[in-house]
């Protein structure tokens, strides 16, 4: 498979250098049950090991990766509408309405609110994600300060960052 990907039309992949950015497919939980693409900066490399860096997620994804590996993507290639949507709605989102995964399920959820942290020498935006949604007229017993609700109560609620492939727009 990759001596197919070497001759395919892949020179991009040998121009690559330190500075760069590409896309990259990554598991979203320790099962690998979720994955998305994440812009990565490529901060080092060894002969075809590229040595990446996610800047708007923690440390938990950096890594290493080959250069020929499948995962890869040139810059903006996968992750430039998801990026844009992301940018433009949940940087500034307040009750927004998203699908969010709880690292078993996928779920209807609400973004509360979006704060800014630093994690690991690196500023990041977290969404405070509570896997519920508000609604009116429904039968439902669950009620909190906002109103009723279907879904699962705050102390299940979760700071997830904005770009993790765990929310995706309804």
């Amino acid at each position: 498979m990759l001596k197919k990907l070497r001759t395919a039309n892949q020179s991009w992949r040998t121009e690559l250098k330190v500075g760069d950015k590409i896309d990259v497919l990554v598991k979203a939980d320790e099962k690998g049950g979720i994955t998305g693409f994440l812009q990565a900066n490529i901060t080092r490399i060894e002969q075809d090991t590229l040595f990446v860096e996610y800047p708007e997620s923690s440390n938990f994804y950096d890594g290493q990766i080959d250069r020929w590996a499948t995962e890869i993507c040139p810059f903006e290639s996968k992750t430039k509408e998801d990026y844009a949507w992301r940018k433009e709605f949940l940087e500034n989102a307040t009750d927004l309405e998203v699908d969010a995964h709880d690292k078993s399920t996928w779920l209807k959820a609400t973004i509360f609110e979006i704060k800014k942290q630093t994690l690991h020498d690196r500023v990041i935006l977290l969404a405070n994600v509570g896997f519920r949604v508000y609604r009116k007229n429904i039968s439902n017993i669950r009620k909190d300060e906002r109103g009723t609700y279907e879904g699962w109560s705050a102390k299940f609620d979760e700071f997830i960052p904005i770009y993790s492939p765990r929310i995706h727009p309804w």
